[in-house]
């Protein structure tokens, strides 16, 4: 279609002032997170309410333009970024969040409202919403739903899909799906929900949803533990699960706690260097005791500034260079022995690797920063699947790990998934690339 005659018909279902044109305004919504994956969109159109959305879809269908929805812009795996011309379809303007519903324990809130502004309002009645990560002031409810994403409280709570209770949602061929009922059981036919949370945009936009809160936990003790000899951070893991006072437990490995305190200037914690470090939060009255008893004789620190060591990784990532990133799931006795391998395979290679994660779920995050940090991609991502491992733990396929995704599901596995995808979005118009790569 004539571009032209594209950004009048846009312009006449979401207005002139949201439909962007200007190379300079779009270019912010056609570069990840990471600065790795960039495209081109004809135009980033920003729609108000699930009518503009289902008229957008509607035109998308008619004339051939693919449609790329777009929340905070905060995934790691180009998911988001719009490739050979499509329309950008941001939530940025669907932002209202309701009222605590106290008696279902739930909140209603539109797509693109963050997850700071879930957590404010949900504070207001001492809950709050189990998804909790570094990104939450950019990161929006669709988004995080599209990428099922998790953080640090996925291994209690697990991750977004355990904690959206039903969502309103533009299909691909233009249907509106409405589960906002929040019911806590309804099992009359399949989880449409449930398909859409981790979908990554592909089979409908999600416009709002009806969230599962919980409440606040009593106050936090947040300590740093050092890990002094092999063996002893899957043994520390076990301690962490039999604590019932036990909220969060993450680990930071040496690389990446020695490339922190030089880019961000940050006091390293101990005198001398372990092989890695332990970042535990209890909760509850019990709290110092089950710190002090997790320590044992380990050095340690008990402050909530230590945080800090793992809650800033991302930006001391980010000016090292323009990272290579590989969310991995592994088994949590195989952590030590695979983030070794990592850095070790990194260093034949020249590239630095900088490797920190969730514990108890064996969540990893693997950024490799070097000028031939891509080509140490493959390797890595075989070295998972030998640890037994996962190459897709929280931050979905996307474009950039859709090559590998006959390592984590069957030749049948992919075929039912893109029955679906052909079910729901029969002209292939959202997100195309993405998942399932040039089969979706």
């Amino acid at each position: 279609m004539n571009l032209d005659l594209l950004a009048s018909r846009l312009e006449r279902i979401v207005g002139a002032a949201h439909v962007l044109a200007d190379p300079q305004m779009k270019s912010p919504y056609e570069i990840d997170w990471t600065r790795r994956f960039t495209g081109e969109s004809s135009f980033v159109v920003r729609p108000r309410t699930v009518e503009e959305v289902v008229a957008l879809v509607g035109l998308a269908r008619e004339t051939g333009v693919p449609l790329v929805a777009q929340g905070g812009n905060t995934g790691l795996v180009g998911g988001a970024v719009p490739d050979d011309g499509a329309v950008v379809v941001s939530t940025e303007r669907m932002t209202d969040v309701g009222d605590v519903e106290e008696s279902a324990g739930t909140i209603r809130a539109e797509a693109g409202a963050t997850l700071d502004d879930v957590a404010r309002r949900a504070a207001s009645a001492d809950m709050f919403w189990p998804v909790a990560h570094a990104g939450g002031g950019r990161a929006t409810v669709g988004g995080t739903i599209a990428t099922n994403a998790g953080g640090t409280l996925s291994w209690q709570f697990g991750t977004a899909r355990h904690h959206v209770r039903g969502v309103e949602a533009v299909l691909g061929d233009g249907r509106v799906i409405d589960r906002r009922g929040a019911l806590v059981k309804d099992n009359a036919g399949y989880d449409l929900t449930g398909l859409l949370c981790g979908s990554e945009g592909t089979l409908g936009i999600v416009t709002s949803a009806a969230l599962a809160l919980q409440p606040r936990p009593p106050s936090a003790i947040t300590a740093l533990i050092a890990i002094d000899e092999p063996g002893s951070l899957a043994r520390l893991a076990g301690a962490c699960r039999r604590l019932p006072s036990m909220w969060a437990a993450e680990v930071v490995f040496d690389g990446a706690m020695d490339n922190l305190c030089d880019r961000l200037g940050l006091r390293r914690p101990f005198d001398q260097r372990f092989l890695a470090y332990a970042l535990v939060r209890c909760v509850g009255e019990r709290s110092s005791d089950d710190l002090a008893a997790l320590a044992g004789g380990r050095p340690s620190l008990v402050d909530e500034r230590v945080w800090d060591y793992r809650e800033r990784q991302n930006e001391a990532v980010a000016r090292s260079g323009v990272p290579v990133k590989l969310d991995v799931s592994l088994p949590v006795d195989a952590l030590e022995r695979f983030a070794s391998w990592a850095v070790d395979a990194a260093l034949e290679a020249d590239v630095e690797a900088f490797v920190f994660g969730h514990l108890l779920d064996g969540n990893l995050h693997v950024n490799l920063v070097g000028d031939r940090a891509a080509d140490l991609e493959e390797t890595v991502v075989n070295g998972v699947v030998h640890h037994g491992g996962a190459v897709a733990a929280e931050h979905g396929i996307g474009r950039a790990r859709s090559k590998w995704l006959s390592l984590a599901r069957s030749h049948d596995e992919i075929a039912a998934m893109t029955g679906i995808k052909r079910a729901l979005d029969p002209d292939g118009i959202l997100n195309p690339g993405v998942v399932l790569g040039g089969g979706g």
